[in-house]
Formats: structure tokens, sequence, C-alpha cells
């Protein structure tokens, strides 16, 4: 079988040694690779998931990893697991609260007319039915030769795929989306820049540890790295928002 474009083959997620971003003895924030999913599915057993590898790490440490958030599969980035079950309650309800702030970086089709904005449509949740979902954006930049525009996400909800279908429905599909993208766009895009993944990115999440909040930041991969230079050389991040609704 054909790996899915952008897939990590489980023989390299095997060799691969899990990457760990921040950890101490509750949780850790690890650098997840596109093409892998998190967790088990219809078509992806649990010795093919993320949590599988992740398990057999943290186990070789005498700990446990959990689960308390999603990542799709064609996004890479920051992904928090807890490492006891009992924690696994109580960080997902920070998630449910918002006391979680995750950041991405995503490069769309075309060019919005506002720097930033805000995107409050509802999408299906648990049960098919309609539920309120937000996300706010601001544009980096909009390449002046590719009708794309490099943004820089916050999703306030949590909803699935939200990100992606928030901006599909406005007509900025991700480049490079197998399921919501403009796929004529996607194959130009791919021979153009060789790029064989959705361009999505979990840049950083934001927690409460203690009396404080910490950040964790998330490299871009160098396929990313490459786009955006060849799109925008020269092409830094600009500061992050400084607290929600900024």
């Amino acid at each position: 079988m054909t790996p899915f474009p952008g897939t990590v083959t489980m023989e390299a997620m095997r060799e691969a040694d899990v990457k760990v971003l921040f950890q101490n003895q509750d949780i850790a924030v690890v650098d997840k690779p596109a093409g892998v999913a998190v967790h088990e599915g219809e078509s992806v057993s649990r010795s093919q998931s993320l949590i599988s590898t992740l398990e057999a790490h943290f186990r070789s440490r005498k700990e446990n990893a959990f689960l308390v958030h999603r990542l799709d599969r064609e996004t890479s980035g920051c992904l928090l697991i807890v490492k006891r079950r009992d924690l696994v309650e109580p960080w997902e309800e920070f998630f449910r609260e918002g006391r979680v702030e995750k950041e991405y970086l995503a490069l769309i089709k075309g060019r919005p007319f506002r720097r930033e904005g805000v995107i409050e449509r509802s999408l299906p949740g648990r049960g098919g039915h309609l539920v309120p979902a937000v996300t706010r954006y601001r544009v980096e930049f909009s390449s002046p030769h590719e009708a794309v525009s490099c943004v820089r996400v916050r999703p306030e909800t949590g909803r699935k795929h939200q990100i992606r279908l928030h901006f599909s429905g406005l007509g900025f599909p991700l480049v490079m989306d197998p399921l919501y993208g403009d796929f004529a766009f996607n194959k130009h895009f791919r021979r153009r820049f060789s790029l064989k993944r959705m361009f999505l990115h979990a840049l950083s999440i934001t927690f409460p540890l203690g009396k404080k909040r910490t950040t964790v930041v998330s490299p871009l991969a160098e396929d990313l790295v490459a786009v955006l230079e060849s799109l925008h050389p020269g092409f830094t991040l600009s500061t992050g928002w400084e607290k929600r609704g900024s």
C-alpha cells in the first residue's frame, strides 16, 4: 500500500527517538511528526499509533503516557500528555475550560481581506449536533507570487478539524489539505515546492503550572521552513498573542 502523503512509516517511528520538548513528573509535551495518527482508528491499529510509541518510550523510563487532547494525523507539533491516569480528567477539563492555549502556524490558499479576524461558525460535535466553534487568526504574510498566506491561528474551542473546516468554509483551504483542500491547487503546490503534507503545525502550547503559565514551542520542520523561505525569504514569526482576546 502506498503511504499517505507525508506519512512517517512504522519503521521510521520505531527507529526515531521520541522528541520531548518539556516534561516534569506529571506531564510531557512531545513533538508529534506529521503523518502519524495519535490514536487507533478504523484504519490504524493501536500498535501503529503515536500513543503506542509514547507508551513504550515512557514505560522504559518507568512512567506512563495518557492522551488528554488530539492532533490530526497530518498535523505536526506540540502534543501534551499526562503521566498518571488520575491526571487525565483534570487536564481534559483544563482544555475544555480554555486554560490551555494552543497556537498553530498554517499556510492557506488565498489572501484574507483582514489582517486579523475571528471565525465564529458552529461545527459538528459529538453525536453530529452543531456546537459553537471559534478560531482567532492573524496573517503573518501573503505571498506576492503565489496565491497563499501564512497565518497564525489560535482556536478558542477544540472541535474536530476546526481550523481546517473554518478556513475552507471561508474559501481559504489549508495548503495540501487532503480532505478539505483545493486538490488542483495542491497538486500545483506540491510540484512547485515539493511539499508532501498539509501545512499545519501546532507551534506552541501554554498551560498552567503551579502559580505560573508555561509556554512550550515546537520548531518548524525543515520541509515547512523551506516552503516559507521560498515564499518569503528572511521571514520571522511575529510575537504571539499575549492573552486571549488581545
